[in-house]
């Protein structure tokens, strides 16, 4: 039982091993194989090298390749022994296809992370023909109906550089040497054909089909880099409306059902059109008929609010509509006072509005008038409450601990508007209450504080940048040393005047 524990932990180590590691994303797992294998229909023999190759397929890494070890198999199902990984950034359900001996058995399998599948190949390969020397390819095309063979390695590189023109002298593709040349599967190209197309699916609304559409195939053809498509043109000969400069190249995309445009130069004194392709399918030129000029018309004024206090936004709104055939951009200037405040470009596309804004404030109280093309309005700007504090009062100044002192002060309302203001008193400091009174226009009012203290000191009063101060000054107590020195006196006073009498009474008594 221990041994098959650590049997499990070796294989759990060796899968995260064989993982491909990333700085940022936790990395799919990769999908293992294994199977029969056979080579001319008979056991592929020990040593035998199994690769699967893809989009976005790690190749050259430990797992992928394998070199088989038994006769007639590879890999095994067993979780512990040699399996060939399939690991990269490869997209779930992508197809792979599985080599043997660096020649394409054509069969393939779909892609998913974490996944275990047997999968039995078997590939047919032919005996190498006499004389020293790699294998030769080729690459068969039919080009606008000439049958030529070009020489491809086994890696899907062009050895040599490929050039065909239309038959009507419109078209001409170049394949440069060196071009990696595969088909969807990821393999070497090995043919190659472009026709015209004479049924193309329909052009976008409004534009038309210049000229003839070709069908390039195998579809799903990749080249890297890109291949040279030109066409030459009688700009002459355009429909109506069509201006050489609006020319495209354009693919049909099968899946979106639409056509998609291509990043072209228009060679206007050579009378061509050239792209960079990567990819086959039907391509065309494609002419849209040049629409009438952007054309603006600015409505839906709007100023709010349509009353601020000084230094307060305006918010000043409108609308701009293109009613032309084209997108283009307006400039909109905004007049205060028949003085521009600002301006703003907006670009609008045919048939569409757009909202544009600007923000407004202004420092002097009066009406302003706001114009924008042929629109005008006005907001007003008035001046806000101002609040003024004055007339600091302490009574008393001097108190006993507990006793109350009354601060008050006058708060007036300088402004041409009603508010509201809150009077803070501060002690030291430190705010000690606050009151918040509302007050009309031009009128003022008395707002009044009750303090009362029990530390004797002398205390410093604040509201809004006036100040004053008050004493609390110690109550008076019995002074027992005095009080003391009374009764010590009041005794040796008292104790005097009883040995006086007593001396007093001595003689007398003498005297009977």
């Amino acid at each position: 039982m221990r041994k098959a524990a650590v049997f499990i932990a070796v294989a759990f180590l060796l899968a995260l091993g064989a993982a491909p590691v990333y700085a940022d994303d936790i990395p799919p797992l990769p999908h293992a194989f294994y199977g029969e294998l056979l080579i001319n229909n008979n056991p592929a023999p020990a040593g035998t090298t199994v690769e699967a190759r893809g989009a976005e397929v790690r190749t050259d890494i430990e797992g992928n390749p394998i070199v088989t070890t038994q006769v007639g198999s590879y890999g095994s199902s067993n979780p512990l022994e040699q399996r060939l990984i399939v690991q990269g950034d490869i997209t779930e359900g992508a197809i792979i296809t599985f080599y043997v001996n660096d020649v394409s058995t054509g069969q393939t399998a779909e892609w998913h992370s974490g996944e275990t599948s047997p999968k039995d190949l078997s590939v047919t390969i032919a005996a190498p023909g006499p004389g020293p020397g790699p294998p030769h390819y080729y690459i068969d095309t039919n080009l606008f109906g000439v049958e030529v063979s070009f020489d491809i390695s086994d890696e899907g590189e062009i050895l040599e550089t490929i050039v065909a023109t239309s038959e009507a002298g419109d078209l001409t593709i170049v394949i440069e040497e060196g071009t990696i040349a595969l088909d969807e599967y990821g393999d070497p190209l090995d043919s190659l054909e472009v026709d015209v197309d004479p049924s193309p699916p329909d052009p976008p609304e409004g534009a038309h089909i210049i000229g003839l559409a070709y069908d390039f195939g195998p579809d799903g053809a990749t080249f890297d880099p890109h291949i040279t498509m030109t066409y030459t043109l009688d700009l002459d000969d355009l429909p109506e409306g069509v201006a050489p400069e609006d020319l495209v190249i354009a693919y049909y995309d099968e899946e979106a059902g639409e056509w998609v445009e291509l990043d072209c130069v228009v060679d206007t004194e050579n009378n061509t059109i050239t792209a960079d392709v990567e990819h086959f399918t039907t391509f065309a030129i494609i002419g849209a008929v040049t629409p009438p000029p952007a054309v603006f018309t600015v409505s839906s004024l709007s100023i709010s609010p349509a009353t601020v206090n000084i230094g307060e936004t305006v918010t000043i709104s409108l609308v701009v509509t293109n009613t032309g055939g084209k997108s283009g951009s307006y400039i909109v200037t905004l007049d205060i006072n028949g003085v521009k405040e600002a301006d703003e470009t907006v670009t609008v596309a045919a048939g569409d509005s757009q909202e544009v804004s600007f923000s407004v404030t202004k420092e002097d109280a009066g009406i302003y008038s706001v114009a924008v093309a042929e629109l005008i309005g006005s907001f007003t700007v008035v001046a806000p409450t101002v609040f003024s504090v004055s007339d600091l009062s302490l009574q008393p100044t001097q108190v006993k601990p507990g006793e109350a002192v009354t601060i008050s002060a006058s708060v007036a309302n300088t402004g041409s508007k009603p508010g509201s203001y809150t009077v803070v008193l501060k002690i030291d400091g430190v705010k000690e209450a606050e009151k918040t009174v509302t007050i009309a226009a031009g009128e003022s009012l008395d707002v009044s504080f009750s303090v009362t203290k029990e530390e004797a000191d002398t205390y410093t009063v604040t509201v809004d940048g006036l100040s004053g101060s008050f004493t609390v000054v110690p109550a008076k107590g019995i002074n027992w040393p005095v009080i003391g020195g009374i009764i010590g006196g009041v005794i040796v006073v008292g104790l005097l005047i009883f040995f006086l009498a007593r001396r007093r009474e001595r003689p007398d008594r003498l005297r009977q």
